[in-house]
């Protein structure tokens, strides 16, 4: 699957997080997938983790991923989520993990 619907399903799967993004970015982190969570797939997860995710998949609604993948293609930032390389590696050991960062790049990288 590429990156960038990898990505879009990151940032999808946040607008549906209802509380704190810390725990969908874990979900994301812990599965090393966000489209299989969307999909359903919670194998690995633990009882909280997996309880977490089917209720923010429930709340994922139709174009929901089409949508995300437009923000990221009009959005003159990157995109970097826990799923990347360059997330730094610093913030993946604070408390409320950011599922995602827009970082602003020089035009010659």
């Amino acid at each position: 699957m590429s990156v960038t619907k990898e990505q879009a399903a990151v940032l999808a799967l946040t607008r549906a997080t209802a509380g704190p993004w810390h725990h969908t970015a874990r979900v994301v982190e812990a599965r090393g997938s966000a489209l299989r969570p969307a999909d359903g797939d919670f194998a690995g997860l633990g009882g909280h983790d997996r309880a977490h995710a089917a209720e923010v998949v429930a709340r994922l609604r139709p174009g929901d991923l089409d949508r995300a993948e437009a923000v990221i293609a009009s959005c003159p930032a990157a995109l970097v989520t826990v799923l990347d390389d360059d997330y730094p590696g610093n913030l993946a050991y604070v408390h409320n993990l950011q599922p995602f960062l827009w970082v602003r790049r020089r035009a010659d990288r």
